[in-house]
């Protein structure tokens, strides 16, 4: 993509492109962290199920 093609998008265009890179790079810094907390942790018997719900406000 050059800088012409750039300049002739609108804001929204570019908000969006702003947006993907962004979150492509966050993704990039932090994956080495998460496979290093996934090896500290695989052993310690975490729990391994979600359950959805709702949960009881106020008694």
């Amino acid at each position: 993509m050059s800088v012409d093609e750039l300049r002739l998008m609108s804001a929204e265009h570019l908000e969006a492109i702003r947006g993907t890179v962004g979150g492509w790079i966050l993704t990039g810094r932090n994956v080495p962290d998460l496979i290093s907390a996934y090896e500290s942790l695989k052993d310690e018997g975490l729990l391994n199920k979600v359950s959805f719900g709702q949960l009881p406000i106020g008694d």
